[in-house]
């Protein structure tokens, strides 16, 4: 029986995390009335709206020995799925590596379109790591071997255009390599005006300060630590003037909560859904991370009007006209000097476009 609808298939990581619930919602809106959605996970569990939306392919079996987070997860549940059902287009949801190795090596051996999601600045992985040897085999990971593993697909999908340039210049087409950045819906985070000080207090923070807002990871990777160093440095010229507002988990969160909640409130976790009045209350947002792509944290700040103050990583650059080192920030904070963004200006805001580039992509 001829199947109705041409069907995209996503490959996840074994659990979904709320980042991926996030995209594969996105995704949803972009392809859920024209196209049958699927997606690979290792986890049966996810959130009525997914379940809803997508069919689920659980590879909940793997064998002992395996890591359900490794490149062998990626090929054993995909192949799985590959031998089971069918599908006309795989994507790797994120995870270049390991699930976007995946999707181009087994995507061509049964006939179906593939396309490579990429994510983050995978190109300047090595310069992470102060270990030479660590530092030289992530060079020719990421510098050689997935760049000609991912010419096998027929499209790799960049998240900003410096990413687009850096795979131009190892020899992909300009049709091959597309800069689509997540699709972002703005809508989401543009709400009718409120009194600023009324939410700061509805969310437990001070209205008489000026409060600035991280949302994210609290990793080495994200600038947890630089972040913890700021809030520190910040405290020590003009503690009673600022509140910094902490929405997020992760290692360094005990070291924020060890200090005073009248200097940081430290929120931990909170879904996407209901992270708007965060950016209601916030009069800036900052963002020292050490690797990225084009995080979806900024354009929410955009979105929601608020002044940001990032350091110059992956494609945070494209957008905001003024980056810093960390080191900076402490006294860009206290003398309130942050990047202003017209939103208006920022092409990745515009959901219809990117959603009729990604319908090309696949129809």
């Amino acid at each position: 029986m001829k199947k109705s609808k041409t069907s995209i298939t996503f490959l996840c990581t074994y659990v979904l995390k709320p980042n991926m619930i996030r995209v594969l919602e996105n995704y949803d809106k972009v392809f859920g009335s024209e196209f049958e959605l699927k997606l690979i996970t290792g986890h049966g569990e996810a959130p009525k709206d997914i379940r809803k939306s997508y069919d689920i392919y659980t590879y909940d079996k793997p064998p002992n020995w395996l890591n359900p987070y490794s490149l062998g997860y990626a090929f054993f549940a995909l192949n799985s799925f590959l031998k089971n059902e069918e599908t006309d287009v795989l994507i790797n949801i994120a995870h270049p590596l390991p699930l976007g190795v995946a999707v181009s090596v087994l995507a061509p051996k049964y006939d179906m379109k593939s396309i490579i999601r990429v994510t983050g600045d995978i190109f300047n992985e090595h310069n992470l790591s102060d270990n030479f040897f660590i530092k030289w085999r992530k060079k020719i990971l990421y510098e050689i071997i997935l760049p000609r593993l991912f010419k096998r697909s027929d499209y790799v999908i960049t998240v900003g255009e410096k990413l687009r340039n850096d795979f131009l210049k190892r020899g992909y087409t300009k049709d091959q390599v597309k800069n689509l950045p997540q699709p972002f819906d703005a809508d989401e985070f543009t709400a009718p005006n409120q009194d600023k000080g009324f939410v700061k207090k509805e969310l437990g923070l001070d209205p008489q300060k000026f409060v600035v807002l991280y949302v994210g990871s609290l990793s080495w990777i994200k600038g947890g630590d630089r972040l913890l160093s700021v809030v520190k440095e910040t405290a020590r010229k003009k503690s009673n003037d600022f509140q910094f507002c902490i929405v997020g988990s992760g290692t360094y969160k005990t070291d924020f909560e060890d200090i005073s909640n009248s200097l940081v409130k430290v929120i931990g976790y909170v879904p996407p859904d209901k992270v708007l009045p965060f950016y209601q209350a916030a009069d800036a947002f900052i963002y020292p991370t050490r690797s990225d792509g084009l995080p979806n944290v900024i354009l929410e700040a955009i979105s929601s009007e608020i002044p940001i103050l990032a350091t110059p990583v992956g494609e945070i650059p494209y957008i905001l006209e003024n980056t810093y080192d960390f080191k900076a920030f402490k006294n860009k904070i206290v003398e309130r000097d942050f990047e202003h963004v017209n939103k208006e200006k920022v092409d990745y805001l515009n959901f219809n476009k990117t959603k009729e580039s990604y319908l090309k992509l696949v129809r």
